[in-house]
């Protein structure tokens, strides 16, 4: 319906459309009716015309309506919003009919190229007005609007969306740096309070996400990044780093590395016989085309030089501690399929069985920075006469202990269960581990040396 103002720009941007919404009420009464698409149109001016199947719905003024002597499906007054807003802006819709539903008014809404024409109830005209007043008089003081999702604040935090009332000095470094240490000091955190729950209560976490009570915790991959991120800058464990002596025959891991020469020779006959990971066989090939290709080059550029499987090692060895903690994401899926298959009769989706695998990963990765490498770099440094490999036993079991606990209170199995459900992932992650993790570990690293 034309307002008569002036054709200007169209405005996409939010809060502009908010500052510049200048709600009007036409005059007069405006009402919906339908008319049969078979029957030639009254002759009165059609406000607005929508064709459905049912028939066609039109907006008339009420006195033509009831001239006509046509059924009335709505009385309604007409609001013009006489800000050009862009047809193809967001927002706007969403932030008034916001507003009015706060109100108790309903509206129907007519999208024009140059304003959007709102028609509510015509006894609830006056509310619906002064609601869209007080929308874009909040937008136009922006202390009190909400900077997250603009609607109009009424206290210290937004009643949408809880985000805390913005201030200038919130700008400022103070305000970050109390922010860092409100949130590392608080026990009452999602950080800390994540952190603790998982180390100390196994399942805890992982019951309550399946059974929808997610406001306390951190997100299962929001804690898992974390651990992930510590893990990046701690010492690699060597299960999942693999440096190349790890990865090829022993009769290359001797020629890669000449400290061993210095082995006696039924030690290095012992390396001779070590065939290797599973992938070995063939892949032990490519670092012997690759050596002698880089040799052959090195050569013809000077023929005192050379290239030799130690080079190649050195190179490899320098790109294997971050490659490995960048892959060790790889064993989660691993995991959580392993579980779907084991606990095929609960029916469970295989996004809960990655939960489980998730927080199970992420008590791994923080137990072995928090408990395991400060125990063995205090036992090399002491001198104590306790051998690192006796954590080879204490630290599985502390990892099966943990996952039954957290198998059992996840999915209300029996302890029999969840000891017998959590071996068998654990050695389902293993199996994972050396036939898939070490040669993906192994191929990419290779392509990028």
């Amino acid at each position: 319906m034309p307002s008569g103002n002036l054709v200007t720009a169209p405005v996409s941007d939010l809060a502009d459309m908010l500052r510049t919404l200048q709600p009007e009420r036409l005059p007069g009464e405006f009402v919906y009716v339908t008319w049969p698409e078979t029957k030639p149109r009254p002759d009165v001016p059609i406000l607005a015309t929508v064709r459905e199947a049912e028939g066609e719905t039109l907006v008339l003024r009420a006195a033509d309506a009831e001239a006509l002597g046509l059924p009335i499906h709505l009385r309604a007054a007409w609001i013009t919003l006489n800000v050009h807003s862009d047809l193809a802006a967001c927002g706007l819709t969403a932030a008034f009919s916001r507003v009015l539903a706060d109100a108790g008014v309903s509206c129907n809404v007519l999208a024009g190229t140059y304003h959007d024409h709102l028609l509510v109830p015509a006894e609830q005209a006056d509310k619906a007005l002064a609601a869209l007043i007080e929308l874009q008089r909040g937008a136009e003081t922006r202390d009190n609007q909400c900077r997250n999702c603009l609607a109009i604040l009424t206290g210290p935090s937004c009643a949408q969306c809880g985000q805390a009332r913005f201030v200038e000095a919130d700008r400022r470094m103070s305000h970050l740096v109390r922010q860092f240490f409100d949130n590392l000091t608080s026990l009452d955190s999602r950080f800390w309070r994540s952190l603790l729950g998982l180390m100390f209560r196994p399942g805890l976490l992982t019951r309550d996400y399946l059974d929808g009570r997610r406001q306390r915790w951190m997100a299962p991959v929001s804690l898992f990044l974390l651990a992930n991120v510590l893990y990046f800058f701690a010492p690699a464990i060597n299960d999942f780093e693999l440096p190349f002596g790890d990865q090829v025959p022993g009769a290359m891991a001797l020629a890669a590395n000449p400290a061993l020469q210095s082995l006696d020779e039924p030690r290095r006959e012992r390396m001779r016989q070590n065939s290797g990971q599973i992938h070995s066989s063939w892949t032990a090939n490519w670092v012997t085309r690759r050596v002698a290709e880089r040799d052959a080059a090195a050569r013809s550029e000077d023929p005192s030089s050379g290239y030799s499987v130690a080079d190649y090692a050195r190179a490899y060895d320098a790109r294997s501690a971050d490659v490995s903690k960048l892959l060790i994401i790889m064993h989660v899926p691993m995991m959580a399929l392993m579980s779907m298959l084991v606990l095929w009769f609960r029916r469970r989706y295989f996004a809960e069985h990655m939960v489980v695998s998730l927080h199970l990963f992420a008590f791994v990765l923080m137990v072995t920075m928090t408990v395991l490498l400060p125990i063995e770099y205090l036992v090399r440094w002491t001198g104590w006469p306790i051998e690192s490999g006796m954590f080879k036993l204490v630290f599985p079991a502390l990892i099966v202990g943990y996952s039954a606990i957290t198998f059992r209170r996840s999915f209300d199995l029996g302890w029999l269960a969840a000891i017998a459900t959590a071996l068998m992932v654990l050695a389902g992650l293993l199996i994972g581990n050396v036939l898939i993790y070490r040669f993906v570990q192994f191929a990419i690293i290779f392509a990028l040396t």
